[in-house]
C-alpha cells in the first residue's frame, strides 16, 4: 500500500540526475543510490550520461597550465590500469544504472531536456575546480530549461572557500533552483553568500538504501580473495595510514586488498584487475577491517556496520569530520582497535541519525513533485 500511495504522490514524473559517476567507487555508488531511491518513490529516475573527460582524463583542468601538464603525465603513465577501470564501470554501469544517451557537449544536452525535473548531487557537483568542463551542467545552466523544475540533493563543494571567478555564475545559477539541498554544513554556510533561498542539509544517498539492499548489489570477489582481509580505501596517500594498515596486518594476521591495483603493500592480495563497484560494496562487508581516508569509504563502512579506522584527509576534511561530529563515530580515528561488539554499540546512535535522515530525504524527495 504504501508503494501505491508513493506512486500516486510522485506521479511517474521523469527526474533527469546530473552528478559524477562512472570515474572512482563512491561517486558511482553515491549515484546507484540516489537513482534507485528516486525509482522506489516512484519517480522515473535517469542518469544524464554527461562524459566530463578531456582525452580521456575526468577532472582535467585546462585553466591551469601546470594542473592540466601534470594530470595529462600522470595520466599517460596510468593509461592501462585507467582503462581497465573504466571499461569495468561501463560493464557495472550497463548492469545497474539507468542511463541516458551520452553526450558531450552542452549544445546537444540542452536539446534533449526531457525531464520534469533536473536534480544535480550528490558529491561535488558545485565544485568548479573538479571537472571545470562539467561545471555548467552540474549547475543546470540552461537556456533550454524554461519551465521545468531545478533542484539539488545533498550537493557538496568541497571548499572552505568558493573561488572569487566563479563567485557570479554561482549566484545567478542559484537564483534559478526552485529548491537546494547539500550535504555538508560547510557547504550550507558558503552557499548562503549566495543565495537567501532556503538551503536544507541531507544525508548523502549510500545512506538512503540500508545494509540489506547493498548486500543485494553486492557481488562476490574474485575467486583469489579466499582468505581473511583487510579492505583498504585511500584517495590519496598518508605516511600515517600506510604504517597503521602494516601494523594492523601484522596484528590481525590477515593479507591487505586495495581497492586499486597500486604496488603500496608487500603484504597484498594482487588482483588481476579492477572490483566492479558491486565487488568494492562485497569488499567492506568481508573485510575484518577497513581503513580509509576516503568519504564514502567512511561512510558505506558506517552504513554497513563494519570495523573501520578512518584517517582525516589535508583536502576537504569537512566532509568527513561533519559526519564523525554529527553520528559521534570519532572512536573511529583512534587507533585502538574495536571489537564487534564495541562496534554494535557505537554504532547505535549511527543507526538512529542515519534513519532520521532517511526520514528527511523521502520528505524532501518527495516535495519535489509538488514544486
Amino acid at each position: 500500500m504504501e508503494v501505491n500511495q508513493i506512486n500516486k504522490n510522485t506521479d511517474g514524473k521523469k527526474i533527469g540526475i546530473f552528478t559524477f559517476y562512472r570515474y572512482n567507487y563512491g561517486a558511482f555508488l553515491q549515484a546507484y543510490a540516489l537513482r534507485q531511491y528516486l525509482e522506489n518513490l516512484g519517480y522515473n529516475a535517469q542518469l544524464v550520461y554527461f562524459d566530463y573527460s578531456i582525452c580521456g582524463i575526468p577532472s582535467i583542468n585546462t585553466h591551469n597550465l601546470y594542473s592540466f601538464a601534470k594530470t595529462f603525465v600522470i595520466a599517460m603513465l596510468r593509461y592501462h590500469k585507467r582503462k581497465e577501470k573504466y571499461k569495468c564501470f561501463a560493464n557495472s554501469a550497463q548492469r545497474v544504472l539507468k542511463e541516458s544517451q551520452r553526450y558531450k557537449s552542452i549544445k546537444k544536452l540542452s536539446k534533449n531536456l526531457n525531464y520534469d525535473i533536473l536534480l544535480t548531487g550528490s558529491d561535488q557537483v558545485f565544485n568548479p575546480n573538479l571537472a571545470p568542463k562539467g561545471y555548467y551542467v552540474r549547475m543546470l545552466d540552461f537556456p533550454a530549461s524554461k519551465g521545468i523544475k531545478k533542484v539539488s540533493y545533498a550537493a557538496s563543494i568541497g571548499l572552505d572557500k568558493y573561488p572569487a571567478k566563479y563567485e557570479e555564475d554561482f549566484r545567478r545559477c542559484l537564483s534559478t533552483f526552485d529548491a537546494v539541498s547539500v550535504r555538508e554544513i560547510q557547504a550550507e554556510q558558503i552557499i548562503k553568500q549566495y543565495t537567501d533561498k532556503k538551503i536544507l542539509q541531507h544525508i548523502d544517498p549510500t545512506f538512503l538504501l540500508n545494509k540489506e539492499q547493498w548486500e543485494t548489489f553486492s557481488q562476490d570477489l574474485p575467486e583469489n580473495i579466499n582468505e581473511p582481509f583487510i579492505f583498504i580505501h585511500i584517495l590519496k596517500r598518508q605516511p600515517e595510514l600506510i604504517k597503521f594498515a602494516e601494523h594492523l596486518s601484522v596484528k590481525l594476521g590477515c593479507k591487505i586488498l586495495m581497492s586499486d591495483q597500486r604496488d603500496v603493500f608487500k603484504n597484498a592480495i594482487k588482483l588481476d584487475k579492477p572490483l566492479s563497484p558491486e565487488q568494492f560494496i562485497r569488499a567492506i562487508m568481508s573485510a575484518q577491517y577497513v581503513v580509509t581516508n576516503s568519504f564514502h569509504g567512511m561512510v558505506l563502512s558506517i552504513n554497513l556496520q563494519q570495523r573501520a579506522r578512518i584517517f582525516i584527509p589535508e583536502t576537504a576534511p569537512a566532509r568527513i569530520t561533519d559526519i564523525l561530529d554529527n553520528f559521534k563515530l570519532n572512536r573511529l580515528c583512534q587507533d585502538e582497535l574495536l571489537s564487534l561488539e564495541e562496534i554494535k554499540s557505537l554504532y547505535s546512535y549511527a543507526d538512529k541519525k542515519i534513519n532520521e535522515g532517511r526520514l528527511s530525504a523521502r520528505k524532501y524527495l518527495l516535495s519535489l513533485s509538488e514544486l
